[in-house]
């Protein structure tokens, strides 16, 4: 039922120690962990797991194969840590599965179609990009496609709008997943210049003379008469 296999051994010593000199002969320390059993630390090869990752999804199936030293064991990728430096991984975190349990994954959504808001100048936007579901390993789709042709402006899609297949929902039904709205542009005045003092019709300072050929000033109003 695995869709790849790695080779695997158990490693008989932990630690950051350990972890660098494995890494420094091309392995990467794991774990497997899961639902009633043991956490079993292992060593894989860089390459072979760099190889397989190049042709694995999401929820891919693995088998771990110990060569008959230990019980070979279906696991998926939970989490993994890569080197900033090189982007080689560093460590893998596996849960083991049992074909017959359902499990709880998280799913890529796949939007599909061109909606007809667009003609309109309306722009999709995505607020969700995987959904949570709960089901059997065997029957984990690698994506769930969602049509989105009929959005038109001010439409949107729910996680209760998903296609009901062979999996459980668990995600928050009223969670959007995207929505068609039209962005408006903002207009932004141009800034007023501040008059530069000399310049027509600014005022003069109090106290300045008069400018060259400009009217005199008009005398106050409540100004007395000179005496003759």
């Amino acid at each position: 039922m695995a869709e790849f296999t790695l080779n695997a051994e158990v490693r008989t010593r932990t630690g950051k120690g350990d972890a660098r000199r494995l890494r420094r002969k091309d392995l990467i320390p794991a774990v497997i962990y899961g639902t009633g059993i043991t956490p079993v630390h292992i060593v894989l090869s860089r390459i072979d797991l760099e190889k397989t990752m190049l042709k694995a999804r999401r929820n891919s199936i693995m088998k771990i194969a110990f060569g008959g030293k230990e019980t070979d064991r279906e696991v998926i990728i939970r989490d993994h840590q890569k080197d900033p430096l090189t982007h080689r991984y560093s460590h893998v975190d596996f849960q083991a599965i049992d074909l017959n349990v359902p499990i709880k994954v998280e799913v890529d959504l796949n939007l599909v179609g061109e909606p007809i808001g667009k003609k309109a100048g309306a722009i999709l936007t995505t607020q969700l990009r995987t959904v949570r579901i709960e089901c059997l390993p065997a029957k984990i789709p690698a994506k769930i496609d969602l049509d989105v042709s009929a959005l038109d402006v001010g439409d949107s899609l729910h996680v209760s709008d998903l296609p009901k297949s062979e999996f459980k929902i668990i995600s928050n039904p009223k969670l959007t997943i995207c929505q068609m709205s039209i962005v408006k542009e903002e207009v932004v005045a141009a800034p007023v210049a501040a008059a530069e003092p000399g310049a027509e019709g600014a005022a003069p300072a109090a106290g300045a003379a008069p400018a060259a050929g400009a009217a005199p000033a008009a005398p106050a109003a409540d100004a007395k008469k000179e005496s003759k």
